[in-house]
């Protein structure tokens, strides 16, 4: 609690020292230059020179200047181009350019600008308001409309681009970014991030002009405040988490596509047509039958869009999130039909520079709330409030359900931690090679203690983040605290058959035949999970541990995401781990990597993993070896084996000496301590088009001596089926739908695997 009210307080502190840094110009004669002058001569990042000749760049009108960017890939860009030939010219001609953003103008010395190109040849005769001209810059799609986003209140530079990084391999819309770095009119004003915009464009939102025939859409709207001249206001107030009206504060729609000044030109009846299209969204949402699959809202939106929009927000934690600067848009019917698409409100991302805990307001920390019930913090205060439809859709058990579902998805992909801890590293890397940062600091005087202390304060709140989120999503929060709403999520990866790999016997079965069901050595550090010859330990291996086990007496282990089947003999000594350890002074217990390999391919969209890691934490890098000679590249982070992790997936574990132990006063068959060791859960996405034979381990370079003690698969199945041919001489195994192995095909659903390492879920009726 004490960390929280901290945060908040030092956030509060950074809110008001933001906004005192406005004096009320919305331009200056200087163009808002930095006080400090850099120099410097060469960079990793593309280079932006704006060449505005003196003139004043406002935020009401557009300026007519020039732009070329220097881009040279991987290479090193040079200020001074004229004395390094052989650059890369990405982009050179003229552009009008204005100050852009609120918030992120108001609030921050470095200004944010709008960038748009144009044609040379119509600049003679119509100088700023010449045609604008579409152009590809940074390996980006051709578009006429750009932006450059100045981070100043987000001191690591990265908010934005991670949460795209994140969202592109889902959403409908997430925009591709590059850092740059900027000089206007010869002075360096730092880094940048020239990105792409949520406008009509075909690399965009592809939106096409409203035309008389069809005026049912290819609108783009804006929920935001009501700062601009002419906007549209819900005619339905926004509600508490409880559903609660708020009456006096707005749910405002901005026009972006067409704007309000278009309208004059464009076909009479087109703002009612956005006003009507709005309100039959809303209208829907607001009937009493709301939730009707056929009737209801889902007729107007596009539900995994929204669905999509939601995870973004509430991983991020975004105080503006659903409220400001969200995007909808939607297709005409006739366009949609062309695309072979819907005609449904869409979403996109748009400006996550304060999210992440930047700011200090409305309840910003990490497991503090979820973000589309903070109407029931804000509204005391703000104007601008969440619309009242997400307090519907989360009261919609079909879509929290769909929700839920989705998120088990992407938490493999670009939410897993292992895609995360890579991309702010490689962020990192960008913006450190070629003292980017250091330099966008000296100008500024943005005081931070350097790069990567952000960078980690950042990870470890998205960490933090992701524990929230999956506690309630994904039905595995251990305190029983709120869970948004959501059920409990059954087990989807079935256990992996291991044929080879596994070097260590690490599972005690019989207390009583300990030195024999269990790897001895006659050096303890050489046995065991750690230096000290330590093992856990199966249920049913003595009549006095009634608890602190590991697995049942089959060897079985579940988490809410898979199911795995755990290696145990009482009979006879099982390895039934892959036990990587460093090497000591003596330069013993050496076991750096080691491969696994499946008793038959598999072919699966994502990999679990359960382990530990003794002795310290580890970072292990993960090779996914495909039958047809590819490979796949992951990490996965196991916390020391006594260090809470949130995604332990059992806890409370005793550990139990092989041998004495001196300095822990404990035996063969003793169990040392307290119960507070644990088995940890981490994953790698995989590509589901192909067959994994192997899966290869590194030990990283951290003391910890991690270990691996079962795998499991997300099955890629071909549907549900009757069986209608003989496939029981492919049968390798059939499991229940909640993970449970079978002996045979039973009445009900059944997950089917076969040899080829496919799997098929199959009805019996």
């Amino acid at each position: 609690m004490l960390r929280h009210l901290l945060l908040t307080f030092a956030g509060c502190l950074a809110a008001m020292s933001s906004f005192a840094q406005w004096d009320g110009r919305e331009w200056a004669s200087d163009n808002f230059a930095p006080a400090k002058k850099v120099t410097f001569t060469q960079t990793n990042l593309p280079l932006v020179f704006i060449n505005v000749k003196g003139q004043t760049i406002r935020r009401d009108s557009k300026t007519l200047a020039t732009m070329k960017i220097i881009d040279n890939g991987d290479g090193h860009n040079y200020r001074d181009t004229l004395v390094h030939t052989g650059q890369k010219v990405d982009y050179e001609g003229y552009v009008s350019i204005k100050y852009r953003g609120n918030s992120s103008f108001y609030n921050s010395r470095k200004k944010p600008f709008s960038i748009r190109p144009l044609k040379a040849s119509d600049v003679v005769a119509n100088g700023v308001d010449a045609k604008k001209e579409k152009v590809k810059i940074m390996g980006m799609e051709k578009d006429n409309d750009w932006a450059l986003l100045a981070p100043w209140q987000d001191k690591s530079y990265m908010r934005d681009v991670l949460t795209m990084a994140m969202a592109r391999g889902s959403h409908t819309f997430a925009p591709h970014m590059k850092y740059c770095e900027v000089i206007v009119d010869g002075i360096y004003y730092g880094i940048y991030i020239m990105s792409e915009r949520a406008t009509k464009g075909s690399g965009r939102l592809n939106l096409n002009d409203v035309t008389p025939e069809d005026m049912s859409g290819d609108f783009h709207v804006e929920i935001d405040r009501d700062d601009e001249d002419h906007y549209y206001q819900s005619k339905y107030p926004p509600a508490k988490s409880d559903g609660t009206e708020i009456y006096g504060r707005k749910i405002t729609y901005q026009y972006k596509e067409p704007e309000y000044e278009d309208f004059a030109e464009l076909p009479a009846g087109t703002e009612k047509a956005i006003q009507d299209a709005i309100n039959a969204m809303e209208d829907a949402f607001s009937s009493v039958n709301y939730k009707d699959q056929a009737t209801g809202y889902r007729q107007y939106i596009d539900v995994p869009s929204f669905i999509d929009q939601e995870i973004a927000v509430e991983v991020s934690n975004n105080i503006d999130g659903y409220r400001l600067s969200s995007p909808l848009y939607k297709y005409s019917d006739s366009h949609a039909a062309k695309l072979g698409d819907n005609a449904k409100w869409k979403t996109a991302l748009w400006d996550f520079n304060i999210a992440y805990g930047n700011e200090g307001y409305y309840s910003p920390e990490a497991d503090g709330i979820w973000r589309y019930t903070a109407n029931d913090v804000m509204y005391v205060r703000d104007n601008q409030l969440i619309p009242f439809f997400w307090y519907k859709l989360m009261n919609d058990e079909a879509y929290v359900k769909q929700l839920k579902r989705r998120w088990a998805e992407v938490r493999m992909g670009n939410y897993s931690e292992a895609f995360i801890t890579a991309k702010l590293d490689s962020l990192q890397t960008v913006l450190t090679a070629n003292g980017a940062a250091d330099r966008d600091n000296q100008a500024w005087s943005n005081h931070f203690e350097n790069l990567a202390a952000q960078k980690e304060a950042l990870h470890d709140y998205v960490k933090t983040r992701l524990s929230f989120v999956d506690a309630g999503w994904l039905g595995s929060n251990p305190d029983g605290g709120d869970t948004g709403g959501q059920g409990d999520q059954p087990s989807t990866a079935l256990p992996a058959d291991i044929k080879s790999g596994f070097n260590c016997d690490v599972i005690c079965e019989d207390v009583s035949n300990i030195m024999n069901t269990t790897t001895h050595d006659a050096e303890a550090r050489n046995m065991g999970f750690d230096t000290a010859g330590f093992v856990y330990y199966a249920k049913g291996a003595s009549s006095s541990l009634s608890d602190g086990y590991v697995c049942d007496e089959e060897g079985n282990l579940a988490s809410p995401h898979a199911s795995y089947k755990l290696n145990v003999s009482k009979t006879a000594t099982i390895n039934n781990a892959l036990v990587l350890k460093g090497a000591d002074a003596s330069n013993e217990c050496a076991v750096n990597e080691g491969i696994l390999l499946f008793s038959s391919p598999v072919q699966s969209s994502c990999l679990y993993f359960a382990g530990l890691s003794a002795d310290g934490d580890n970072t292990v890098s993960v090779t996914v070896n495909y039958t047809d000679g590819t490979t796949g590249i992951g990490s996965i982070h196991f916390n020391n084996w006594d260090t809470a992790d949130s995604h332990a997936i059992v806890n409370h574990l005793h550990r139990m000496a092989t041998t004495h132990v001196g300095w822990a006063n404990v035996d063969a068959g003793e169990l040392q301590g307290n119960a507070n060791f644990q088995i940890i859960e981490q994953s790698v996405p995989t590509d589901a088009n192909k067959t994994i034979e192997s899966v290869r381990f590194t030990r990283g370079s951290e003391k910890g001596h991690p270990a691996i003690l079962a795998l499991a698969y997300v099955p890629v199945t071909t549907g549900i089926e009757t069986p209608m041919v003989n496939v029981s001489q492919a049968i390798v195994a059939v499991y229940s739908i909640n993970g449970t192995k079978r002996r045979t095909l039973q009445r009900g659903l059944n997950i089917v695997r076969y040899a080829d390492g496919t799997a098929r879920r199959i009805i019996i009726k």
